[in-house]
């Protein structure tokens, strides 16, 4: 679930910086667009720390460190 929830936010993120791309485009101010640059890349950050959160803890408990052989 928490990969859906992440794909959701980077969807998000793309229009968010797509609309920022638009404002830009048009020569709105500048405010709009910076939004949407800052907004869709903090929802892209979170999506991606969501989707990568599954496979990383996997990933970290399957180290061994029951066995301290030097």
């Amino acid at each position: 679930m928490p990969a859906v929830i992440g794909a959701i936010l980077i969807l998000a993120s793309s229009v968010l910086v797509g609309a920022g791309i638009i404002a830009h485009g048009t020569g709105a101010a500048s405010g709009p667009a910076l939004a949407g640059y800052f907004l869709g890349g903090l929802l892209a950050v979170v999506g991606i720390a969501l989707i990568m959160a599954g496979p990383l803890k996997r990933g970290w408990d399957a180290i061994p460190v029951d066995q301290m052989s030097l």
